[in-house]
């Protein structure tokens, strides 16, 4: 069953659909988001980063962060819109160097998270960033470009919450996933089970309600509670490289879509 296709994205400013590269892109030149970027003549350093899932490169994100912000911050905004689950560790690899959330006295030669930005990054340069060292989600992280200015994050975007003052989001890959029962909704879950063989794999909740009455003459889903009948396999939907993986639910950004 393939699942490779690249979703494409839109942009949070202009709503304008483009492909991960071709968003970096667009950021450039729309006119939205330029009315939003505060004066450039400051001596504060943005960067423009992509992000995508290390090993599941559908999924992406297009940001921008303050060189004031620290890998800390950068860490926490990760977590909340991709991969926290059970408070695991984290790491960034840097040019050789880790940086991790928490040192101990395992941690030898890594350093902390609390540098900024500025300090280790720079344009053209790529590094990883590691969540959970018993079942790891890697992600990819671009610098694409440098300015100068801030990001105006506070009221920049109505309707829509960021995180702190040093990260904003500019674009993610859209939903494309649908139940593979019907083939119209948007699924609540993927069976871990399925997913590399020819049943379905991603079910949204009236095809698995219907397929319980179908099994179950007695089910009854104004009287039963539907938790009690999910499968140990299934779990939730999620538009992260971490679907499926430990206790991971979703993010806690704003939304899932």
């Amino acid at each position: 069953m393939a699942r490779v296709a690249i979703p494409k994205g839109h942009c949070r400013f202009c709503d304008a659909q483009y492909g991960r590269a071709a968003m970096v892109k667009h950021m450039t030149t729309c006119k939205k988001y330029v009315e939003k970027v505060e004066d450039g003549s400051t001596d504060n350093i943005v960067y423009e980063l992509l992000i995508t899932g290390g090993y599941a490169g559908r999924y992406w994100l297009v940001v921008e962060v303050l060189g004031n912000e620290t890998l800390a911050g950068l860490d926490s905004f990760l977590r909340q819109i991709w991969v926290e689950c059970c408070w695991h560790m984290s790491e960034f690899e840097i040019g050789g160097q880790s940086y991790v959330s928490q040192l101990s006295r395992f941690s030898y030669n890594d350093k902390d998270m609390n540098v900024s930005l500025a300090s280790v990054l720079a344009p053209g340069m790529t590094f990883r960033y590691r969540y959970d060292f018993g079942d790891t989600t890697e992600l990819k992280i671009e610098v694409k470009s440098e300015r100068r200015g801030g990001i105006g994050v506070k009221g920049s975007v109505p309707g829509k919450n960021n995180f702190g003052d040093g990260v904003r989001l500019l674009a993610r890959n859209e939903v494309t996933e649908v139940c593979e029962v019907c083939g119209k909704e948007r699924p609540a879950w993927i069976d871990l089970d399925a997913y590399y063989s020819d049943v379905p794999a991603f079910w949204c909740r009236e095809c698995f309600v219907k397929s319980l009455e179908e099994e179950d003459p007695d089910f009854d889903p104004e009287e039963d509670d539907l938790e009690d009948f999910i499968p140990d396999t299934f779990r939730e939907f999620c538009n992260s490289p971490r679907m499926g993986v430990c206790g991971y639910e979703g993010s806690s950004y704003y939304g899932d879509d």
